[in-house]
């Protein structure tokens, strides 16, 4: 972690011995980010530091926090403008044709002093070429049931899908509501925020770089 002498933004190193393994990550963080601005991490580049390893070289988010340690110091209104920010997140990234593949409470963040969001580590992700949105709900997760409250498992793997918009949502029906959802409710909560309604979600133009 490092200070950005130009931009004075900290920025992230993530390391790696074997190239072949950040390549892909590397590929889609390039891919989302021209619609970084308030979404995703951005100032991506690759380098090598020696002969035997490479890194990615990333944003890094200042005065952000795991979603969930956010809870109680972040109102109920401002938790559901939250959740809707994420939603919209996540449509977008659908849009780009990424699947997360590895949502789970610690790689949402939060910072409570603007209620801003993002959604981190793209280890998981892959690119997919169906254009059937519905596609989507085909892509297994990659770590079913790794979706925890510190340190406790708050749901197991056979009560979620394995996909990303299914995942997301109960971990937001908790964020917002303070409670476990039932499969009832949780099907509410994504009717009432249009969760599966990707096709209405169009991606954002990337604003031009001066």
């Amino acid at each position: 972690l490092y200070e950005d002498r130009k931009t004075k933004k900290k920025i992230l190193f993530k390391k790696r011995t074997n190239l072949n393994s950040l390549l892909p990550e590397f590929m889609i963080l390039k891919r989302i980010e021209p619609y970084s601005e308030n979404n995703f991490t951005s100032n991506v580049e690759l380098y090598r530091i020696n002969n035997e390893s490479f890194g990615i070289k990333m944003e890094f988010f200042e005065h952000f926090h795991h979603i969930f340690d956010t809870f109680s110091i972040i109102t109920k209104k401002n938790r559901i403008q939250i959740a809707k920010n994420l939603i919209h997140q996540l449509k977008l990234l659908h849009s780009l044709k990424i699947s997360h593949n590895d949502l789970k409470t610690y790689n949402i963040l939060v910072n409570p002093k603007n209620n801003e969001s993002r959604i981190i580590d793209f280890d998981c992700a892959v690119i997919f070429e169906n254009d059937d949105e519905n596609y989507l709900y085909d892509i297994p997760c990659y770590t079913p049931g790794h979706f925890t409250l510190k340190p406790d498992n708050f749901y197991t793997s056979n009560q979620i899908k394995k996909n990303d918009m299914d995942t997301l949502s109960y971990i937001l029906f908790y964020y917002v509501e303070g409670k476990k959802g039932t499969k009832k409710e949780i099907q509410e909560f994504k009717e009432k925020y249009k969760m599966n309604e990707y096709q209405e979600d169009k991606k954002e133009k990337p604003k031009n770089k001066e």
